[in-house]
């Protein structure tokens, strides 16, 4: 590791045509930090197929991935990406029995029938633009019934972080499906409704998944103040 470290900043030295001294002191009472590799070095596991987990899990898969000397094993649950909610017990119920639906609570016991999979479920209010997940879904904001809402995330409020809503700014990205002239905005708020918000417009090919090439453009009344729920028409420009 101090090889690698010495290398590095000496090519970035000599790369600027100056010529540099690196001193290691190698004194075991002198060190910073202590790295451990069984603690430092491991692997991940992010999502496999339905029933694939006693074969991760077989005597021989086990083997092979203690060979490869690796100490610790992690595993990350990419529910989030597509907004999901995780149920790691298949076992439990819904708010809503009878209709099947509503929030779902897992039962907390461990006994009963071995629990070999779990499952992400899409939340009918999620505020995600493109599901990044399985790439199999995205929220609607607008369906064209306005009796239907989309709601943003409810837990970046400050009855759940304890601090200024100021600071936890939320936002929606529309994709209008090709590039098209706009001058204005139509938004129906229910309450509660934002009380000042901004608009902007992307130029560039993919605002989520390409953000180096491109940038967020304020329109020339992008800033707007709200004082009521309902229908509110803004004007952005003069001119599309």
């Amino acid at each position: 590791m101090i090889a690698v470290l010495v290398a590095a900043l000496a090519t970035a030295a000599l790369s600027q045509s100056s010529l540099v001294t690196v001193r290691v002191d190698t004194t075991p009472n002198h060190r910073l930090n202590v790295i451990r590799p069984l603690r430092a070095f491991g692997a991940g596991v992010d999502s496999d197929s339905k029933g694939k987990i006693p074969l991760l899990y077989s005597g021989s898969r086990t083997a092979l991935a203690r060979k490869a000397g690796l100490g610790t094993l992690s595993y990350r649950l990419y529910t989030e990406l597509s907004v999901q909610d995780w149920h790691w017990n298949t076992h439990g119920r819904f708010s809503a029995a009878s209709r099947n639906e509503g929030y779902w609570t897992s039962e907390a016991s461990a006994s009963g029938p071995v629990l070999v999979d779990s499952f992400g479920y899409l939340l009918p209010h999620r505020g995600a633009t493109r599901d990044q997940g399985d790439d199999d879904g995205y929220s609607v904001i607008d369906d064209a019934d306005p009796l239907t809402y989309w709601k943003s995330d409810p837990y970046l409020a400050s009855r759940y972080t304890h601090e200024s809503d100021g600071i936890h700014p939320q936002w929606i990205v529309i994709d209008l499906g090709r590039s098209r002239p706009v001058d204005a905005i139509r938004i129906t708020w229910t309450n509660p409704y934002a009380t000042r918000y901004a608009v902007q417009y992307w130029t560039g090919l993919d605002a989520i998944a390409d953000q180096g090439h491109g940038r967020w453009h304020a329109f020339q009344h992008a800033s707007v103040n709200n004082d009521h729920a309902g229908s509110v028409l803004t004007r952005l420009a003069s001119a599309p």
